[in-house]
């Protein structure tokens, strides 16, 4: 369930978001969009053929927290995808968390509380996934990491497992996270697709 939000988006109109408020969100994000990027621009080390198209339509997607702060920053790439959505999508405790930290840090900061907001009302809470069987799956990433020589931070192998777990689609904009979770999502043959999106 969506939950009302007072929501100030900077160079925007104050609007409180309700049930049924996405697509004015996307209306917002869109109007006040940088011009469209050429989607030959999108690195090709991930599965970009949706980020080209700007169509996820019936898709869920977990957006990584660079794509957060891209998506506030208004990043055309990245709102792109919201004109797509169909609800909320699944929110990542890492994501939330490292979201919050910021907060936390500087609590007094207007852009990032309205961040924390933003993803707020872009996610939902979701059944935990077992802590069990995610703690397996960021050990395989983790392991595949080492062998390939990743050097990604553990809160980007922690995603990556919960996107893989939650069965969702990536979207990131960090290369480096994208690269790990195609290639590791390639040796598992998993059907969890990766959206690499220009930072």
């Amino acid at each position: 369930m969506w939950i009302a939000r007072r929501l100030g988006i900077t160079g925007l109109d104050r609007r409180v978001y309700g049930p049924d408020d996405l697509r004015d969100l996307r209306s917002l994000l869109l109007a006040s969009a940088e011009p469209a990027a050429d989607a030959s621009s999108v690195p090709s080390a991930a599965d970009a053929s949706d980020v080209a198209d700007g169509a996820i339509v019936g898709r869920a997607v977990q957006f990584d927290t660079s794509a957060v702060l891209s998506l506030m920053e208004r990043r055309p790439s990245v709102t792109r995808l919201v004109e797509g959505l169909d609800g909320p999508q699944p929110r990542s405790v890492f994501v939330y968390g490292e979201l919050l930290h910021g907060l936390d840090v500087e609590p007094d900061d207007p852009a990032r509380r309205r961040t924390v907001e933003m993803y707020e009302l872009l996610t939902e809470s979701i059944p935990a996934t077992p802590s069990r069987q995610l703690s397996r799956t960021f050990g395989a990433v983790s392991a595949h990491a080492m062998r390939t020589g990743s050097p990604t931070d553990p809160t980007d192998r922690w995603i990556i497992a919960e996107s893989v777990d939650l069965v969702v689609d990536l979207v990131t904009c960090d290369v480096g996270q994208a690269e790990l979770a195609s290639s590791y999502l390639d040796t598992i043959g998993h059907p969890v697709s990766v959206m690499l999106l220009p930072a």
